[in-house]
């Protein structure tokens, strides 16, 4: 195995086993960089850049399939995957874990961290530069923040200490989940909803057009039926089950939404 200062000196091949690194892969990497992708790299529900994973081979987490690719360097998730991690190591092959993001700040980490791993570390400094340039560049907050809630399937929500949550603080909203205690993850009953009646519900439907009673609950009767009516913002899911630059799109699509509806009061 290459010791890293060598690999850097070279165009490092990697194989993703992971869905969320598939993404940063596609967004930083060199076509020939990559050997492989997780399993979930097409699945258009779970990935952003499922078009174009369309051009790469697929591979099964399993050290068997990996070790028969034999990348420079393999990404797992760091959740899970422990046995399979320890086999590829134990067998000479460079493993690098990317953590989930869970804030904005860890988002542009990941960037960096896969860029330095590419070999590309000028080019993702360029990036996060561009991206932070973007958040600054949102409309600012002239009058009172609306109130919003994510609800998603089953009335999922989350609170301030999430990245979804921060997105919607960022984007000039007031997070109904903070107001009724949930500071990471949880759910909101549809009584709590129409009590506290948001001026708006950000949605991300999983695997759009089918059926399942969670799925239903965001169109409840008692939502469209109610003096509630609150504006749908919907954020496509595989844009929020990993982030990535695409996050900052999702901002500025809240944040442009947000002024849209201040500007539509009297």
């Amino acid at each position: 195995m290459l010791s890293a200062s060598a690999q850097a000196s070279k165009s490092v091949t990697v194989v993703s086993m992971s869905v969320c690194a598939d993404q940063l892969l596609l967004e930083l990497a060199d076509a020939e960089q990559i050997i492989a992708l997780s399993r979930l790299a097409k699945d258009s529900d779970a990935a952003y850049n499922h078009r174009k994973a369309a051009a790469f081979k697929q591979t099964k987490p399993v050290a068997e399939s990996v070790l028969a690719l034999q990348p420079d360097l393999v990404i797992a998730s760091s959740y899970g995957q422990k046995n399979t991690i320890s086999q590829l190591k134990n067998l000479g092959l460079r493993v690098e874990k990317m953590p989930i993001a869970q804030t904005l700040d860890e988002v542009f980490n990941n960037i960096v961290r896969v860029g330095d791993w590419l070999g590309k570390s000028s080019e993702v400094k360029y990036l996060n530069d561009q991206l932070r340039a973007r958040l600054k560049k949102l409309p600012p907050v002239k009058t009172e923040r609306p109130l919003a809630a994510i609800f998603d399937a089953n009335g999922y929500t989350v609170g301030k200490n999430t990245l979804r949550g921060e997105m919607l603080e960022l984007a000039g909203f007031d997070n109904l989940a903070n107001k009724i205690g949930i500071t990471h993850y949880g759910k909101i009953p549809l009584e709590s909803l129409l009590i506290q009646a948001p001026e708006a519900l950000v949605d991300s439907p999983y695997a759009e057009g089918t059926y399942s009673r969670a799925q239903e609950l965001p169109k409840h009767p008692a939502l469209r039926r109610s003096k509630l009516a609150p504006t749908v913002i919907p954020l496509a899911v595989n844009s929020t089950i990993c982030a990535g630059p695409w996050t900052i799109d999702n901002i500025e699509t809240l944040a442009n939404r947000r002024v849209e509806m201040q500007n539509l009061k009297p």
